[in-house]
């Protein structure tokens, strides 16, 4: 006979059949590799104290899903009944802002908003914890990573501008022959210096991403207290695209350092795209901007259709 395992016990379970009766087993009579489960079809031999023979028809215990279906919707009434549990529950369905802030959370704590790619990056991204790929909690050390990395490259063009042309000058006795060239490779250390200095500033910007969790927290919390969340929404939304504007900054200033170091060495597609933005960043940057859209009242969450009385 065949039916599927209605419940287990300490000792073994209960097996209903397709034909609707109910049969025990013990767990003596599980024939499975694994351990028996319920929703789980069997085929089994009954008689006249139970089933014996007990033989799961698929290689892994299936669920009954079904039955997982109606517990979590008991779980969710069961909260719902409850004040509190009625309110949250009424936020997440019904308040976009809410929604959107929860999204914010996941994608900041869960996903990575930096991630090492392109060749120079698949060189070092073993060596380095996580792989090369940093979630809010780790992503702190790849802008001091990148601050350190631009600090170096700017004292090496400040050093490039203190030397460059005396060496010719002392070779050509005070009288220096590529004065125009070397004038204009001057500037050109000195535009680029000034832009590694500009862009290490910009750095700090990264930074904010760690105010966008701590934000969505905070309009949560407004929100079950009944507190209007408008300028909280607005701020997080564009915080939120302020801190995608931060991890292109870490982008273009991880670039700049390496194409600065490796000047004439290493060639321009090995040092391209070494820092790129993750999932996390771009899904911070959508909800962002659809938040602040919220906030706004441009969008909004559609009414439920009312229902027509007969």
């Amino acid at each position: 006979m065949q039916g599927r395992i209605l419940g287990l016990e300490p000792d073994g379970g209960v097996i209903l059949s397709e034909d609707g009766a109910r049969y025990p087993f013990r767990r003596a009579d599980w024939k499975g590799a694994g351990e028996p489960a319920a929703g789980v079809k069997v085929d089994f031999e009954a008689g006249p104290e139970g089933a014996r023979g007990v033989y799961p028809l698929q290689t892994g215990q299936s669920i009954d899903l079904g039955a997982l279906g109606v517990r979590a919707q008991q779980t969710i009434e069961l909260g719902a009944a409850s004040p509190a549990g009625a309110r949250a529950l009424a936020l997440l369905k019904g308040d976009l802002k809410v929604q959107l802030s929860l999204v914010l959370l996941a994608a900041s704590l869960f996903l990575h908003l930096v991630v090492l790619g392109g060749p120079a990056g698949e060189m070092i991204r073993a060596a380095l914890p996580g792989g090369g790929k940093y979630t809010l909690v780790g992503v702190g050390a790849a802008i001091d990573l990148a601050d350190r990395g631009v600090s170096t490259a700017t004292q090496g063009m400040d050093m490039a501008t203190r030397y460059i042309g005396r060496s010719s000058m002392d070779l050509y006795g005070g009288r220096n022959p590529y004065a125009a060239q070397e004038a204009a490779e001057l500037q050109k250390a000195k535009d680029k210096s000034n832009g590694l200095k500009a862009g290490a500033a910009m750095l700090r910007l990264a930074y904010l991403v760690y105010l966008v969790p701590l934000g969505a927290i905070l309009l949560l919390v407004q929100a079950f207290r009944g507190q209007p969340t408008g300028l909280i929404a607005l701020s997080l939304g564009v915080l939120s695209v302020l801190g995608f504007v931060g991890v292109l900054v870490v982008k273009a200033e991880a670039g700049a350092m390496l194409d600065s170091m490796g000047a004439g060495i290493a060639p321009a597609d090995m040092t391209a795209n070494f820092v790129q933005p993750g999932l996390g960043a771009y899904v911070i940057l959508l909800a962002g901007l659809t938040l602040a859209a919220a906030a706004v009242g441009l969008l909004r969450l559609p009414k439920p259709a009312a229902v027509a009385r007969v």
